[in-house]
Order: C-alpha cells, then structure tokens, then sequence
C-alpha cells in the first residue's frame, strides 16, 4: 500500500520544488541589482543566468515528464523549451518595466537560451 502512495507523491513534491525555484529566481532577478565582477569579457552575470536557465529547464522537464507520459518527447520537450524561454524574455522585460535600476539584457537571453538549450540536451541524453 505505501507503494501507490510514494508514487503519487514523488510527482507533487517536484512539482512543489519546480514552483519554489520558479518564485525563487523571479524575485532575485526582480530584487535590485547586485553588482558582479568581470571576467575575461563575460561578466558572472551571464553564468548566472546560464546556469539559472539550465537547472529551470531540467527541473520543469522532470516536472513535466513525472506527470505525462507522452510518446511524442520531442514535442513534449520542445513545449516545455518554449515556456521557459517564453519565462527568461518576460523576466527580462519586467526588470525594464518594473525596476529601476535594473534593466533588459539581451545578451542574458542569450544565456537564458544556452542554459536551457543545453539542459535540454541533458535531459535528452539521460532520460
């Protein structure tokens, strides 16, 4: 019987560490700006951002992939893909609109997509 239970379970508490990490970055990247050093042309910014997106999207693919199993994953996968870029370019106008000292990058959409572009292949490769 504890079986069926832990299996109905597994899903939800993904679900609520996806939702937590989500609210999580949203309002550090719509907190004021932390000044960040430079490195070799590529400020930490954009790691940040990198590696933000990257977890993101490995997170809402298993969120994703722990409540529907679908046998096209290519398009499964690519509608998650969307959403979190669709997330990445919403948080970066709202930093434009919303605050005033920070401001819309392009350059961490760019990273937002290498991020999330590799975690995809990630996702792919070990799933």
């Amino acid at each position: 019987m504890t079986k069926p239970i832990k299996k109905l379970l597994a899903p939800k508490t993904l679900l609520l560490i996806g939702v937590g990490y989500t609210i999580l970055i949203t309002i550090a990247f719509l907190f004021p700006k932390v000044t960040l050093p430079n490195t070799e042309n590529v400020s930490i910014d954009k790691w940040i951002h990198f590696f933000i997106h990257l977890i993101l999207i490995l997170l809402w693919l298993s969120v994703y992939f722990s409540f529907y199993k679908h046998k096209n994953v290519l398009r499964s996968v690519g509608l998650v893909f969307v959403l979190c870029l669709g997330y990445g370019i919403i948080i970066e106008v709202l930093q434009e609109v919303l605050t005033q000292n920070r401001t819309a990058d392009y350059y961490d959409i760019l990273a937002n997509v290498g991020g999330s572009i590799l975690g995809t292949l990630f996702f792919i490769k070990t799933r």
